[in-house]
């Protein structure tokens, strides 16, 4: 904490913790074996901020597209926000104890997510087509929730 409040903009530099830590009375070369504070001290409090968030806001959107009620999206798309859920959680308990900047497969599994994200928006879209061509009555987004629908009359 110390060091990323003393160099909070951009940090130490990335890779620089293991050449700082002796003289913040670790051991020379010593891991942070903390991925979250690893990349704060690094790169600075905007990089510690917006880690989390980037997996954060991926979770909470896939949430609501799990448990949305009303909402006729693929179960195949609700099954892999699912997974993907599940292995950010792990992903972010496990960098708890652990360094691990140069991993890339949350970076995928997140992708994955926004992508499931980005279909089953599509297919709200496509339902408030048909919706419309049949019933005469158009059907919304909501503009708090992108993933409810909700019928507005001619």
């Amino acid at each position: 904490w110390k060091v990323m409040w003393q160099h909070p903009v951009i940090g130490v530099g990335p890779g620089h913790w293991q050449l700082v830590s002796a003289d913040y009375g670790f051991p020379a070369h010593k891991a942070a074996h903390t991925t979250w504070l690893e990349v704060g001290v690094e790169s600075g409090v905007p990089a510690f901020v917006s880690l989390p968030l980037f997996y954060g806001i991926c979770v909470v959107r896939l949430w609501k597209l799990v448990w949305q009620k009303g909402l006729y999206v693929d179960l195949d798309l609700v099954a892999l926000a699912r997974a993907v859920i599940a292995s950010i959680i792990g992903f972010c308990v496990a960098a708890q104890f652990l360094s691990a900047q140069g991993v890339e497969a949350p970076f995928y599994v997140t992708l994955v997510g926004a992508a499931a994200l980005k279909i089953a928006s599509q297919h709200v879209a496509e339902r408030s087509a048909r919706m419309l061509a049949r019933t005469g009555s158009a059907a919304v987004l909501h503009m708090e929730d992108p993933m409810s629908v909700r019928l507005i009359p001619r």
